[in-house]
């Protein structure tokens, strides 16, 4: 019968060293990448002002150095608790330095409405969701709709209620 040599403590060790600084190494790198995506979609700027007592104007304006794309206003509806979305723009790129203006009404569909977020697009291909009212920024993830993460932010639970209690305040106000 033959004896197997699995190596000595020091060899694992070293081992597990190595590859443990390999993923931290991976993992570095991929935060960073992140991070850099995210830069741009941080320069792209919106917020509302009450236009009159029917209609809120919302602003959205790209001070990055490149274009954005297929910019939406995602309308909260109070009827539903769920989300339109409205073009921003003549449906074109909103270009470096420009603003555009689009109008949301406080009515629609016999429920109150209210301007929640912009979605766009930007130059590298990937989906943002801006928040209006707090500035939050979120990538938008392909398995979960855009109104979700809108609503009810990246946890569920308590903090879903009290985002979705808040949008139902600022609706009544």
């Amino acid at each position: 019968m033959t004896h197997t040599d699995w190596g000595t403590v020091p060899a694992w060790l070293s081992a597990i060293l190595t590859g443990g600084s390999l993923l931290l190494g991976f993992y570095i790198l991929l935060r960073d990448r992140r991070k850099e995506e995210r830069q741009e979609a941080l320069k792209v700027n919106c917020w509302s002002v009450m236009a009159n007592n029917s209609d809120y104007d919302v602003h959205v304006l790209n001070t990055s150095d490149r274009p954005v794309t297929y910019a939406q206003m995602l309308i909260y509806m109070s009827s539903h608790e769920g989300v339109e979305r409205v073009g921003v723009g003549d449906g074109s790129a909103i270009r470096p330095g420009e603003e555009v203006t689009a109008q949301c009404p406080r009515h629609m569909n016999n429920a109150k409405s209210w301007p929640a977020a912009i979605e766009f697009q930007d130059a590298d291909g990937i989906t943002w969701v801006r928040e209006i009212t707090d500035g939050a920024l979120h990538r938008r993830r392909k398995e979960q709709p855009t109104f979700l993460r809108v609503l009810f932010g990246r946890h569920g639970g308590w903090a879903a209620a009290m985002r979705a209690r808040r949008y139902r305040q600022l609706l009544r106000g």
